[in-house]
């Protein structure tokens, strides 16, 4: 797949958990814990969509570049169909739901696509996956202290 096909979809993969992280912060307002946290999660995905965008200008403002990488976007396309579905399903669902949702997505994003581009050529590229996997790793980590703060021993 050409990059920056790859990146348009993982823009948009981050784009979608920015609109997620902003429903359950308005979701769960009165909880100020959860909310600050999932307030905070959908500034950071904001800026990694804007991470993305930069390197998409500079990968388009460089003609040599066409590199294609291995990448499979059946996950990532899953789990924005997912993302929306939550999101317009209309229904509260409970917060220790959304925490394992959101952990969930942040350690599947590490394992199943950020990983794959790594393979480029571009070593640019590699740093700009390295950051946003160090994110992810950091998101999830938050999302579980706030499940250990709440109770929710059983969630992993």
């Amino acid at each position: 797949m050409n990059i920056i096909k790859a990146l348009e979809i993982l823009k948009k993969l981050e784009l979608k958990a920015e609109e997620l992280y902003s429903h359950y912060h308005n979701l769960y307002k009165e909880d100020k814990e959860a909310a600050g946290l999932f307030f905070g999660l959908s500034l950071e995905e904001r800026s990694h969509a804007d991470l993305i965008n930069y390197q998409l200008r500079t990968i388009k403002n460089n003609k040599n570049s066409s590199d294609d990488v291995e990448f499979d976007d059946g996950p990532l396309n899953q789990w924005i169909s997912e993302i929306d579905a939550q999101i317009t399903s209309g229904k509260s669902i409970p917060l220790a739901e959304a925490i394992q949702f959101g952990m969930k997505l942040e350690s599947d994003a590490v394992e199943c696509h950020y990983c794959t581009l790594i393979r480029t050529v571009n070593p640019e590229l590699g740093e700009l996956i390295n950051k946003l996997t160090s994110a992810d790793e950091e998101h999830h980590g938050k999302l579980k202290m706030l499940a250990d703060n709440k109770g929710y021993l059983n969630i992993t």
